[in-house]
């Protein structure tokens, strides 16, 4: 359960009020680029020799060669088994012919692979020296840019920590911050119909109008979101400078003429007093009995509310208060119509005129 006076704050603007004041997170240092690895030469497969297949190749023909004399020879002398060294002539002169051939082909591979991997290596360098050499110089240029710039940027940000430390730096910084805050304010509509008055308000008037002249509205509305009627506070109290509304309210338990309880703690206008919130308006709630009471102490109150973002009324004494009052719910507020309460701090109270 609440209490009287209900002063609500838009949560964005009490953290400001707070001391909560935003700051931007300190500058990131740029990142170094990277410099490019220059190619290395490739290690290249040296041509073996195979000096053992060579052998074995150059055996084979030598062999090959020798076992054909024979063959010659015994054809020659016309002996029979002469023919029989026809064969193994054959298969060593094969052997051999293809002993050479893959000894060729294994050279021919690895020249290949050289050639491939010199090529590769040529195309690597010349991009090296093109493309990433000038690159990187660029990058390097770039990232001297954003070191000054970050160098810049970190000093700004530490002097505005230093200037945090100053009481006087922080009350100017959370006044801008606010006031930005407050222009995306609603544009007042005036409301032609004709507004009934609570029995209070006339002589609350007279009382904000004496401590905020000039700056006290009455019979304006502002619109409701999605919806096609107006929400029009009792008072507002305007202050140009700051762009800043507040909605001042005086609540009665019941209305007088009929009884009808009002402004309990179920009833609609905590949904009423988003509406206000929504548009960053401060509301300010009193009861009739604080207004009717204490209307000094109620002006005071407001006042020190509009110090909190700027310091403007230097007459607000902190000593000059309101009495506290819980607010009440649908059955007190039942009971307090059947009692007649409002007649006990009311004694003009006429309840055939047209009050709230």
């Amino acid at each position: 359960m609440g209490t009287y006076p209900l002063i609500v704050i838009p949560s964005v603007i009490n953290k400001i009020i707070l001391g909560d004041i935003p700051i931007n997170p300190p500058p990131r240092l740029p990142t170094k680029p990277t410099i490019p690895t220059e190619p290395k030469k490739p290690d290249l497969k040296p041509i073996a020799d195979f000096p053992l297949l060579v052998l074995m190749k150059y055996g084979s023909f030598i062999t090959g060669f020798a076992s054909f004399i024979i063959f010659v020879i015994n054809l020659l002398n016309l002996e029979r088994t002469g023919r029989f060294t026809l064969l193994p002539t054959l298969l060593f002169i094969f052997f051999g012919w293809r002993l050479s051939r893959y000894i060729t082909n294994k050279k021919l591979d690895v020249i290949i692979d050289n050639q491939y991997l010199e090529s590769n290596y040529e195309s690597d360098v010349e991009n090296y020296k093109t493309f990433e050499l000038p690159q990187y110089q660029k990058n390097v240029q770039h990232y001297r840019t954003l070191y000054d710039s970050y160098k810049i940027t970190k000093k700004r940000w530490e002097e505005e920590l230093t200037k945090r430390e100053d009481e006087k730096y922080k009350a100017s910084l959370k006044t801008e911050l606010i006031t930005i805050l407050l222009k995306g304010s609603k544009t007042l509509i005036k409301n032609k119909k004709r507004i009934i008055k609570g029995t209070s308000e006339e002589l609350f008037l007279y009382s904000l109008n004496t401590h905020f002249p000039g700056k006290i509205l009455t019979g304006f509305s502002i619109p409701v979101a999605g919806e096609d009627y107006l929400y029009t506070p009792d008072f507002i109290l305007f202050e140009k400078e700051l762009n800043l509304y507040i909605d001042i309210e005086i609540d009665e338990p019941y209305v007088g003429r009929t009884g009808e309880p009002i402004h309990f703690i179920e009833s609609s206008d905590q949904v009423r007093d988003a509406c206000f919130i929504e548009n960053n308006w401060i509301v300010v709630r009193f009861t009739e009995k604080q207004v009717y009471g204490s209307p000094t102490a109620c002006c005071h109150e407001i006042a020190r509310v509009v110090n909190q973002i700027k310091p403007i009324y230097d007459w607000a004494d902190p000593s000059i208060t309101v009495t506290v009052e819980p607010q009440w719910t649908l059955q007190e507020a039942i009971q307090m119509a059947k009692d007649n309460s409002r007649n006990k701090y009311l004694p003009f109270f006429n309840w055939f005129s047209p009050v709230k």
